[in-house]
């Protein structure tokens, strides 16, 4: 399973290479919304080949916590990635994000920004529902498992409300099906 992971690591963080690269070759001075929109890229894709580069580390050099570790970074990533987004869509709805749109040397970059923005919100909506639907199923599960368990004062109850009878060998059978033993003749069953 390790060899497999490292593997998707590696393709994923030379693609992020890949990108940062092309960025930076396809990149000019632009005035006004260029370097937020840059700037936003270069933040994004750094981030990401450092966590995919980090996540390949912990794999490779075996620590005993390695899942642990690496659901830690998980977590710190998505919260910068969420962080990020919002950032992501300040520079789309501001006044600066409709130039970057209309400029020949932004434009592509621009949609680009608002295809990984909708992706990653779309994700991350999908994660909020899926949260929020697991956090009511086990509140229900919980609920409905209380109500068929007996508490500790009940069992009391329960067997207490048992009716004993005097053992009858004509009515009854002779040995007791739980324990497997005859009765006595003046034993009480339930």
């Amino acid at each position: 399973m390790i060899p497999l992971q490292s593997c998707v690591f590696c393709c994923c963080g030379s693609l992020l290479l890949i990108l940062i690269l092309v960025l930076f070759s396809t990149t000019k001075e632009s005035e006004g919304c260029g370097i937020p929109l840059y700037v936003w890229f270069y933040v994004f894709f750094s981030v990401l080949l450092i966590s995919q580069f980090l996540q390949l580390m912990i794999l490779c050099c075996g620590a005993e916590s390695w899942r642990t570790q690496n659901m830690v970074l998980s977590i710190l990533t998505f919260i910068f990635i969420f962080i990020w987004l919002i950032y992501g869509w300040v520079i789309t709805m501001s006044k600066k994000g409709d130039e970057c749109g209309s400029k020949e040397d932004t434009k592509g970059w621009y949609i680009f920004l608002l295809v990984i923005l909708i992706f990653f919100t779309v994700i991350f909506a999908i994660m909020l529902c899926l949260l929020v639907c697991l956090c009511c199923c086990l509140c229900f599960l919980g609920a409905e498992g209380e109500d068929n368990r007996l508490r500790s004062g009940q069992i009391n109850q329960v067997i207490s409300a048992l009716q004993r009878v005097p053992y009858n060998e004509n009515e009854h059978e002779n040995d007791c099906a739980i324990c497997m033993c005859p009765f006595d003749k003046d034993s009480n069953i339930t």
